[in-house]
């Protein structure tokens, strides 16, 4: 399966080793990556019967299958924040040190105490974060959606033995 990333006004494929650690975490444990090595079909055919099973699964496994990919996405947004918030945060405090040396009053001096204790709680929460989700570990978030997957990885291989025996459960399910 390709991904694709916007860069320069356009869309380009995202090859394997540019990818961040927390999308390769992610899609590692993919259903459709399993039941493609599995039956030896492309990933993009895969994807597509595994969405067609996914819909006959009943809807608790649908949803702790969602929650906890929802979960890891959670975190991976907040540690985005949590750096952009750091590296501005940053930024706004070399601009109130380099003030005297410009000659320019931007920001109230008296904040900078209050500032800096800002900038070094959301350092500690970032590695907090980070260190209890991390994707190369598989620890936290990344832990929970692997055994959601390993359930889907074990609801494949205790059902189906070959693509065929996929093909004909999907037809029988779907034409009832």
């Amino acid at each position: 399966m390709k991904s694709y990333i916007f860069r320069s006004g356009k869309f380009s494929v995202v090859r394997e080793n540019e990818k961040d650690p927390f999308v390769i975490t992610f899609q590692k444990h993919f259903p459709s990556k399993y039941m493609a090595r599995k039956f030896d079909i492309s990933v993009d055919e895969a994807s597509s019967y595994w969405l067609r099973l996914f819909n006959t699964l009943p809807d608790k496994n649908k949803q702790i299958s969602y929650s906890r990919g929802f979960y890891c996405k959670h975190i991976y947004y907040s540690l985005k924040f949590l750096l952009i918030m750091i590296l501005l945060s940053s930024f706004l405090i070399v601009v109130e040190l380099l003030q005297p040396c410009l000659g320019i009053t931007i920001f109230n001096s008296e904040m900078s105490i209050p500032r800096i204790i800002y900038l070094i709680v959301l350092g500690f929460l970032l590695i907090y974060i980070y260190l209890n989700n991390n994707p190369k570990k598989e620890n936290g978030c990344w832990e929970t959606f692997h055994q959601v997957n390993k359930m889907s990885h074990t609801f494949i291989n205790d059902n189906f033995n070959s693509l065929q025996e996929v093909k004909d459960y999907l037809n029988e399910k779907e034409n009832k």
